[in-house]
């Protein structure tokens, strides 16, 4: 189940964030059969929670010549029978990647509407090439 949140977080973002932060996610048709997100692992100084400036260390795959990540929650499943209580999954932030080894990296939070957690999903933004101009 968490699998196919995944994919479909990456379809509706790449229909939502086009443009948002200089750039896009990958398509659908690559999320699908893309590695799954990098995650959090943890914050530093040994912190429960992270916010603007605070640097994360991140594992997972971290593409070349990403520079920049959104960082997104997924929903927990509901625990009472009031659902629509519970707001709703998206890309809270973003963070620029610093340093990389292998499957590691540090990043830094560059924007965050709401505390960063271990566990929070790093997507990359691909850079858009440059489009024609609108009239």
């Amino acid at each position: 189940m968490r699998k196919t949140l995944c994919a479909r977080l990456g379809r509706v973002a790449s229909w939502l964030l086009p443009g948002l932060l200089g750039g896009a996610i990958p398509p659908a048709a690559t999320a699908e059969h893309a590695p799954p997100p990098a995650r959090v692992l943890s914050i530093e100084a040994g912190r429960a929670l992270g916010g603007i400036g605070d640097r994360l260390q991140g594992r997972g795959h971290f593409p070349q010549g990403v520079q920049h990540y959104l960082l997104y929650r997924l929903p927990e499943a509901p625990r009472t029978a009031d659902a629509l209580s519970l707001p709703l999954a998206g890309a809270f932030g973003q963070a620029e990647l610093l340093a990389v080894q292998e499957d590691q990296a540090v990043l830094r939070v560059l924007k965050a509407r709401h505390e960063v957690r271990p566990g929070d999903h790093l997507v990359p933004v691909i850079p858009q090439t440059s489009a024609p101009a609108l009239p």
